[in-house]
């Protein structure tokens, strides 16, 4: 895998620059860790690396997110109120259950799931 590749996704997405995301590397190759175990197949295409590498950035950004967000939901200023209806945390979830679903046919994890009702 590369570190490199799994760097820029997840700096595209945060929004960080190369100082602030190098301190967040330890996340990062977590998230190539876990992504990686999640892989079931023995021989990868370098499209498949490439991926992976893609989807480790997208986790460590979903991570990433969790530790740094801000409950914060709404301010005061004298007499201006500015509430937030944005989620980070959820868009960021959504966003790692969709690169996850995306990536069934290396995980060999079914994206369909029965529930009993």
């Amino acid at each position: 895998m590369s570190f490199a590749n799994t760097l820029n996704r997840f700096k595209l997405l945060s929004g960080l620059d190369d100082t602030d995301s190098a301190k967040w590397a330890p996340v990062l190759r977590e998230s190539m860790d876990y992504v990686r175990s999640l892989v079931k197949k023995d021989t990868l295409t370098e499209s498949e690396e490439r991926r992976i590498d893609s989807s480790a950035g997208v986790y460590a950004y979903y991570r990433w997110t969790g530790y740094t967000i801000d409950n914060e939901r709404s301010f005061r200023a004298g007499d201006m109120s500015v509430t937030f209806n944005s989620d980070k945390l959820s868009l960021a979830e959504q966003m790692w259950k969709s690169e996850l679903n995306s990536l069934s046919d290396i995980t060999g994890e079914s994206p369909f799931v029965f529930r009993r009702m």
